[in-house]
């Protein structure tokens, strides 16, 4: 089983981003699979994994972000990551293990042409907690929740 920390936007920036691409001739990701990388842990075991993370993230501040405007990585397109405060959220995925390459970023496809999301800017959202996600098979799975302090 494959790891990752991730944070998910709310109810209301979700709603506004399907919106948004509704419509696309390309296969988009399902919304439920719609997340923000933190780190990719890889093939560790879930349960000290799950205690580092505690560990590591306990204490740590909640995020303000909103999905604005969008990029490339390859063929892989997505909606790009705007922060209220710029760093809260590199400061979580490094503390989850990310290197200095960390980009945020919310999967979208894998083959849009163009660029529709241009000038796309959602709502604010405060992500309240980080997860540990598994990812077998193409299913997403939250194994443990880790609540950030709101400011």
């Amino acid at each position: 089983m494959r790891l990752f920390s991730a944070v998910f936007p709310d109810e209301t920036a979700a709603r506004h981003l399907e919106h948004a691409v509704r419509g696309l001739p390309e296969r988009v990701t399902q919304r439920p699979r719609w997340h923000i990388t933190l780190c990719f842990h890889g093939e560790e075991e879930p349960g000290p994994m799950a205690e580092r993370l505690r560990a590591r993230l306990t204490g740590m501040p909640a995020p303000r972000l909103r999905l604005a405007g969008s990029g490339r990585f390859g063929a892989v397109y997505f909606a790009a990551v705007d922060e209220a405060e710029p760093g809260v959220l590199r400061e979580l995925a490094l503390a989850c293990g990310a290197g200095w390459w960390f980009h945020p970023h919310l999967t979208l496809s894998r083959a849009v042409p163009g660029d529709p999301l241009a000038g796309y800017s959602g709502p604010w959202f405060t992500a309240p907690e980080a997860a540990l996600v598994a990812s077998e098979g193409g299913r997403y799975t939250v194994l443990r929740r880790f609540p950030l302090c709101a400011k």
